[in-house]
């Protein structure tokens, strides 16, 4: 009987123990993660061939972005709305995707002809985020360099992520999927 008790507390001081040390690790973690940047900025780039011109109306035309952006394609459930003015500063589109239940909202607050076009991203479901993107074209020759530069909060989640190695943006592969998109459709 006195193993017993002996083996029970022993069970019971090693799950405590066990307790109190996960517990410690994960506020470790916890703090880390914390102390790691609260904003991240995302750059990519293509070099198309076309004009500026060219590229620009991909861009600056928000009914042209279910041609090469990353999230747009054969996705039936995707809805939009578009608001604002037809094109440029002032153009918006709302969306919402009922397969994935996300919805948002992406306008155009700048835009300068043929070289500079300022986005905001509104993201409202399945959580809020506002990101802020700034599209760069630069001429040179026969072909444009276009820039894609996005900016905005960084989640916990995200940065806990980065602790176990993960430092890019999940974002990353989407941007260079739609720039590949963009390249494609505009040297048709």
């Amino acid at each position: 009987m006195g193993i017993d008790l002996t083996l029970k507390f022993s069970e019971e001081y090693m799950l405590k123990k066990t307790a109190v040390v996960s517990s410690f690790l994960f506020f470790l973690l916890a703090v880390f993660a914390a102390g790691q940047p609260s904003t991240y900025k995302l750059q990519r780039e293509v070099t198309i061939k076309a004009p500026p011109e060219k590229v620009m109306a991909l861009i600056n035309d928000l009914h042209n972005w279910a041609l090469w952006a990353p999230w747009e394609g054969d996705d039936s459930q995707l809805s939009r709305t578009f608001i604002g003015a037809e094109l440029g500063k002032g153009a918006a589109y709302l969306w919402q995707d009922k397969e994935e239940r996300s919805s948002g909202r992406i306008e155009i607050t700048d835009s300068f002809h043929p070289s500079r076009v300022f986005v905001d991203f509104d993201f409202l479901q399945p959580e809020q985020i506002h990101s802020s993107a700034e599209f760069t074209l630069v001429s040179f020759g026969n072909s444009t360099k276009v820039v894609w530069q996005m900016r905005g909060p960084t989640s916990f989640w995200t940065k806990l992520k980065g602790l176990f190695g993960r430092r890019e943006h999940p974002l990353g592969g989407s941007f260079e999927s739609g720039l590949a998109r963009m390249k494609a459709v505009a040297e048709k």
